[in-house]
């Protein structure tokens, strides 16, 4: 004679037959499994966030306290999330904080993003820098490169030697079109990296680390005396973390091309 097997019965289901419990039991399993995939976005290691939504010559940091200030009376235009920053290059206009301890790099992780729309694209365009050749304070400089005719990324390693990464994912960008640009250094696995609109990241080995540069933060401009190679067109957005976004963070931040508005869903 085979034993008889007592099932145990879940504590939390009805003690009468329910013809909802096993869907109701369903709808919550489902709910854990959202919730789980939709993790909220880490602000973690977030150093600054400029928004660039404000009329005011100060531009102001939305997360920490490196402050932009206005260089030849940059303007307000129409951006994703309200009001952008539009740069006219023929004023030469850009947006800068000096140099400070948080925004310094070196061979660390790090990650620039930005919002940009460029109403030109005949000549280089500087996004977001610390990159001054004058003086061999070489830092890092997010910009688009008309000779390749693509956005790219290029650090130093002394402040005088160039490592540039290209976002050949992308190829040529169109002008008066928003594009969502994240950049990279991966200190941990020795990698350069740039990646548009959530498209393939582009990367190259580099191990050399990056100089921390004296240079002033510059938001449309490099320090450069000869071609500074001012923005034409909008910027908003705009942050430095001090880590590697993971790939579903920067998808998070791209939101299908519709981006999402500082501080993010988190």
């Amino acid at each position: 004679m085979l034993p008889i097997i007592k099932r145990r019965r879940n504590p939390s289901a009805p003690a009468y037959p329910n013809p909802f419990w096993a869907l109701m039991q369903q709808k919550r399993r489902r709910r854990r499994l959202t919730s789980a995939l939709a993790a909220p976005f880490s602000l973690s290691q977030l150093i600054s966030h400029w928004k660039l939504n404000e009329s005011t010559e100060t531009r102001f940091d939305s997360h920490g306290t490196n402050n932009l200030e206005d260089n030849n009376g940059v303007a307000l235009g129409t951006g994703l999330f309200g009001d952008a920053a539009l740069f006219t290059a023929a004023s030469s206009q850009w947006l800068s904080v000096e140099s400070n301890p948080s925004l310094q790099t070196g061979d660390v992780n790090f990650t620039l993003c930005a919002w940009v729309k460029a109403s030109d694209l005949t000549e280089n365009r500087t996004i977001l820098s610390k990159f001054n050749a004058d003086d061999s304070n070489r830092e890092y400089d997010l910009y688009y490169d008309a000779d390749l005719e693509t956005f790219a990324f290029r650090v130093s390693s002394n402040g005088e030697d160039e490592f540039p990464v290209f976002a050949q994912s992308l190829g040529q960008p169109n002008e008066n079109t928003w594009y969502f640009i994240c950049a990279w250094h991966d200190a941990t696995n020795d990698k350069l990296n740039i990646q548009v609109n959530n498209l393939v990241p582009n990367s190259i080995d580099y191990a050399l680390g990056v100089f921390a540069s004296e240079a002033a933060l510059n938001v449309g401009r490099n320090a450069t005396s000869a071609g500074s190679a001012h923005w034409e067109g909008l910027i908003e957005s705009v942050s430095f973390f001090k880590r590697v976004l993971t790939p579903e963070e920067r998808a998070f931040l791209y939101n299908n091309g519709t981006g999402l508005a500082y501080p993010f869903p988190n």
